[in-house]
């Protein structure tokens, strides 16, 4: 008597167990595939809502923030007499503009530097500032203003802290003069991630800058408004 168990299966029933079998690893990859698309479209929260502002370019040009509706938007804080962090986050924030023209994403997100001193931070200095780091500006552009509009865009707007510090021996502010050896600015480090509606979606420490995070979520953006 032949054991049923040692019986050969048949060709066609081995065919589709494997077919079988094969499907199903494609559906679930499928899924997870949908799955992590539609995570990635929407695991960015909305944090706050960018502030309205008229500010002032280093070309002397007024700048609103309705003028990037459509775009998403890289968003600094740095003053020109900074020689703490400053150098560091305007050199990643260099390097994040060669990234994303890498990327093919230059255009549809651009970078914005607010000077949190702009007593001194007038649209000349922010120029030759500028053109110290070979950025472009026609994709990135630094900008100042009045202060307390300043200081309302960048506290109650982007929800983030300055102060000017008094010096060894000095002065908090600048009493009209254009010395700038009496104090210095305390302020974040962060970059804000903007969406084309305008809502802020993500801070990034611009001390310790993971740029490819920054690319990533990036594109994912601009990818979900194409």
């Amino acid at each position: 008597m032949v054991d049923q168990q040692s019986r050969p299966r048949p060709r066609w029933l081995v065919l589709g167990l494997a077919l079988s079998l094969g499907v199903t690893i494609l559906s679930a990859t499928f899924l997870l595939w949908v799955t992590a698309g539609r995570n990635a479209a929407t695991e960015l929260p909305d944090l706050a809502t960018m502030p309205a502002f008229q500010l002032t370019d280093q070309e002397g040009l007024t700048v609103t923030a309705d003028q990037y509706r459509g775009k998403v938007l890289l968003v600094g804080f740095i003053y020109t007499n900074c020689d703490d962090i400053c150098p560091m986050l305007t050199a990643q924030m260099r390097s994040l503009q060669e990234d994303l023209q890498s990327a093919g994403l230059l255009g549809e997100a651009q970078l914005l530097s607010i000077s949190v001193d702009p007593e001194v931070d007038t649209p000349a200095v922010l120029r030759e500032y500028a053109a110290g780091y070979g950025v472009d500006t026609t994709t990135w552009r630094f900008l100042t203003g009045e202060v307390d509009h300043v200081r309302k865009v960048v506290v109650e707007g982007f929800l983030l802290g300055y102060q000017q510090v008094p010096a060894a021996g000095g002065h908090a502010g600048h009493g009209g003069t254009t010395d700038t050896a009496d104090y210095r600015v305390e302020h974040s480090g962060r970059i804000a991630l903007v969406d084309q509606a305008g809502t802020i979606r993500a801070y990034y420490d611009g001390t310790e800058l993971d740029r490819e995070r920054v690319i990533r979520e990036v594109r994912t953006l601009v990818t979900k408004a194409r």
